[in-house]
């Protein structure tokens, strides 16, 4: 069983991109996996769910696996705006990483070593608005 966060504090959606790799792997079938994200990315549930049920129906054994995956944390067209269009995983990804090196620090270290790059960050980018504006420019460059 899956432990789900209360939905008041978040919400658990499932990356697109990841889902329909695991239904190619479990099924393979490339086209239908180009179908499913079609689907996915479907935001009226009517078409939705017309492409749905010609999956379900041209492929009778895809139909447990579909029903338990799409509609409850996936589709577009069924999340109630959870997700603000947001499909994949692409950001947690980036941070994971930008992480990746660092896995053999203790959590306090990595706590505080996260802590310091992000001030630097945007300390640079402080650096930089400073400099525009005594540039006179009204808006500066983020870099």
């Amino acid at each position: 069983m899956i432990a789900i966060w209360p939905e008041l504090i978040g919400y658990h959606q499932y990356c697109v991109r990841h889902l329909a790799s695991n239904f190619n792997h479990k099924f393979k079938d490339l086209s239908a996996k180009k179908e499913l994200l079609r689907m996915c990315y479907e935001s009226l549930k009517h078409k939705f769910d017309e492409w749905f049920d010609d999956m379900v129906n041209s492929h009778p054994e895809w139909k447990e696996w579909l029903e338990w995956e799409l509609k409850k944390r996936l589709v577009l067209s069924y999340d109630r705006g959870h997700r603000y269009g947001n499909m994949t995983t692409n950001l947690s990804e980036s941070f994971n990483h930008i992480l990746k090196a660092l896995c053999a620090l203790h959590v306090s270290s990595l706590v505080q070593l996260i802590f310091f790059r992000t001030r630097a960050y945007f300390d640079k980018q402080k650096d930089y608005a400073y400099d525009y504006i005594a540039q006179g420019k009204l808006w500066p460059l983020v870099v």
